[in-house]
């Protein structure tokens, strides 16, 4: 609230602990992350139902995570397509989507890992990795495939362009929350009118941003830091 959030849709579920991630981070501010579903496991057709209320009135655009049951996360982004509102998923934790769900993703954002188990083959090298995205984009995805590659930046591919876009070079502190900036970054700057590389670029400058700080919500970056870090970046 503090920040402009709508909280409204913030809901509570009865003798069920809150979800938790229990985040470990080694020296080189790398994590691993343990996931309890607690509540996030119990959401229902009631709370997607809400949402979908939301999406005709005030929403533009649908993010979604496999924390959430699929089956609940595929309804809510067949209805967000059915009103033309964006659909980007994010399938983290890493997980099989069906092959007949692609098609009603607009955006598709795994990281490497992520990419590896959808397409059952690693995703290391930059051949692997465009092939993995190609093969992303042709199951049906509507508009592009962005594969999140850490401190090296993202691959990105739709029906007209693809390539590698660079991270810009930050002492990283905690890697914990950086794709979940990467895909509001990403998402918020296309819906301004950006193009996909544009957007792909904003994406990957606030997600090298959100790993100079320690914690999740706490790393996220504000409008003024990402300004800062852009003209600051110019200058060198």
């Amino acid at each position: 609230q503090t920040f402009g959030v709508d909280v409204s849709m913030v809901g509570i579920e009865k003798d069920m602990n809150s979800g938790i991630a229990h985040i470990s981070v080694n020296d080189s501010g790398q994590n691993k992350i343990i996931i309890i579903r607690g509540a996030n496991g119990k959401c229902s057709d009631v709370e997607i139902n809400k949402i979908i209320a939301k999406l005709d009135t005030t929403a533009d655009a649908l993010l979604l995570q496999m924390e959430l049951p699929l089956e609940l996360s595929l309804k809510a982004a067949q209805y967000s397509q059915k009103v033309k509102k964006l659909v980007v998923m994010d399938p983290a934790p890493a997980g099989i989507i069906p092959l007949d769900a692609y098609k009603y993703f607009d955006y598709l954002i795994p990281n490497e890992t992520e990419a590896e188990t959808l397409v059952g083959h690693p995703v290391q090298n930059k051949d692997q990795i465009s092939s993995a995205a190609r093969t992303l984009l042709d199951r049906g995805v509507k508009e592009g495939v962005i594969i999140k590659l850490g401190e090296k930046g993202a691959y990105y591919i739709n029906n007209v362009e693809s390539g590698f876009i660079e991270a810009k070079k930050v002492k990283v502190v905690d890697t914990v929350a950086a794709g979940d900036a990467f895909n509001a970054g990403f998402t918020a700057y296309l819906l301004k009118g950006n193009s996909f590389v544009e957007s792909v670029a904003m994406g990957v400058t606030i997600g090298s941003l959100a790993v100079t700080k320690s914690g999740a919500q706490e790393s996220m970056p504000t409008m003024e830091e990402v300004d800062s870090f852009l003209n600051t970046t110019k200058q060198t």
